[in-house]
């Protein structure tokens, strides 16, 4: 049974090919999810032989072109193959040719990516590629990570220079290790130094992560900071570029939150993940509706799970 949202290839062939390949042919692409059209499947007894030829043209999201030593010297095809040309300027339709013996490739797809398929009995390689096409689907391997020495610039959050994201990086990595998001400046300051930033590098990337939300400071009595607190929009754009896992601590929360229905938030315990990150993800939920808590000292007593949260597992 034909799906409804199935790709059309109309299969363009000459008559004396249907019975040697065309016939099975078209019956594995309709195995493999693509409804082939075949004058032989779509023609009754009355229709208009060209007017149902062209409807089928007109419908096709594809065109298979069978090339042969038969269908070169056939006017019909050539007719279809012109049709077929048009229609893929015009409207986008792939126009795949393949080619089942040695002869000359007509010019009108001589210019076009083919397929040779030299044994008629045995082509799922051919086959495979022709069914890729007609899904767009392209045979390449997964992008690997980069190499370690530029991966620093790759993860880049965007909008920021190279500095501000180093003096944001640390900032993270202190709140990370202290467990709370308002922090002493002091050894994040320190530690820039150490990497070789001036103090006017560091106060200046200061300002802009400020001025873009990232972080607030507070002042102390005199004109330096005196405390720096990476804000929950700060910090989950730092956890998503730079937590390994980071969309699975989400799931694993969300998924504690709806079947376990704990009554506190330091109920939710994840392997080697750490407090804030939960705490995080926790605050995040609340924050968008999709959990009702009361704010405690050491962090929610839940009330509700909204059906809505269920969703997202």
């Amino acid at each position: 049974m034909v799906q409804r949202n199935s790709p059309v290839v109309f299969v363009s062939h000459s008559h004396e090919d249907k019975d040697r390949f065309v016939t099975q042919f078209a019956t594995r692409l309709l195995e493999n999810g693509i409804d082939a059209w075949v004058d032989k499947w779509e023609i009754l007894p009355g229709d208009s032989f060209a007017g149902k030829i062209f409807d089928g043209l007109g419908k096709a999201t594809a065109v298979v072109a069978i090339i042969s030593a038969n269908s070169v010297n056939s006017k019909w095809v050539k007719d279809e193959l012109d049709a077929a040309t048009v229609k893929r300027i015009t409207d986008q339709c792939r126009l795949i040719p393949v080619i089942i013996d040695e002869v000359e490739v007509p010019p009108t797809v001589r210019h076009l990516e083919r397929v040779k398929i030299d044994n008629l009995d045995s082509y799922e390689d051919d086959l495979r590629k022709i069914v890729n096409a007609v899904f767009e689907h392209i045979d390449k391997p997964p992008l690997g990570a980069p190499p370690a020495y530029v991966t620093t610039a790759l993860d880049a959050i965007p909008g920021l220079t190279e500095i501000d994201t180093r003096v944001f990086r640390v900032a993270c990595q202190v709140v990370m290790d202290e467990g709370h998001f308002a922090v002493n400046p002091q050894p994040i300051f320190d530690q820039l130094r150490q990497e070789g930033l001036s103090t006017v590098q560091i106060m200046e990337s200061v300002e802009v992560l400020e001025n873009r939300s990232y972080v607030e400071t507070r002042k102390g009595l005199g004109a330096g900071i005196a405390l720096l607190v990476v804000t929950s929009y700060g910090f989950d754009e730092y956890a998503k570029t730079y937590v390994p896992g980071f969309d699975e601590i989400i799931q694993q929360v969300i998924a504690t939150l709806v079947n376990t229905a704990p009554q506190r938030s330091e109920e939710i315990v994840l392997a080697n993940t750490p407090r804030i990150l939960i705490n995080h993800v926790i605050e995040t939920l609340v924050s968008g509706g999709l959990v009702k808590a009361i704010r405690v000292k050491n962090g929610y007593v839940f009330s509700k799970i909204s059906s809505e949260l269920k969703r997202y597992l």
